[in-house]
């Protein structure tokens, strides 16, 4: 893989980063809310808006092999990948819900798979991917 292919792929993975880290922490909000219905006296909640770009940025990211970017982590990549394809899963079964509650998101944050695959990523962006 040339230079070029790597920085893409770095920039690929970082954007996706952007909107994980984004839809994360509206999902850390919402859990603490309190709701038992989506809707409230301000309207609907941006929940399902949000599950769904943290899905598709995990989409975006999941084919891409991590080891152009450093030799011996294959076990790591297959791993996080694992922990990736979980995550997707959750997240589209949350949005197969009539109805999302707080409870619901405050369990799902709480998930030990959604903070490997969190913590993973930072430490691919850190460790991993070309400095900025």
């Amino acid at each position: 893989m040339t230079k070029n292919n790597d920085v893409l792929m770095a920039k690929k993975i970082r954007e996706s980063l952007e909107v994980i880290e984004e839809s994360y922490e509206f999902l850390l909000t919402y859990g603490a809310q309190g709701r038992k219905h989506e809707t409230d006296d301000k309207g609907p909640s941006k929940i399902r808006e949000s599950l769904r770009l943290f899905e598709n940025a995990l989409e975006k990211i999941q084919d891409i092999d991590l080891s152009v970017f450093a030799k011996n982590i294959s076990e790591f990549n297959k791993r996080f990948l694992e922990d990736l394809r979980v995550v997707r899963s959750i997240l589209k079964s949350l949005l197969e819900l009539p109805v999302i509650t707080s409870d619901m998101i405050d369990n799902t944050n709480g998930l030990i798979v959604i903070r490997s695959v969190m913590t993973s990523l930072f430490f691919i962006d850190q460790v991993f991917l070309p400095k900025r």
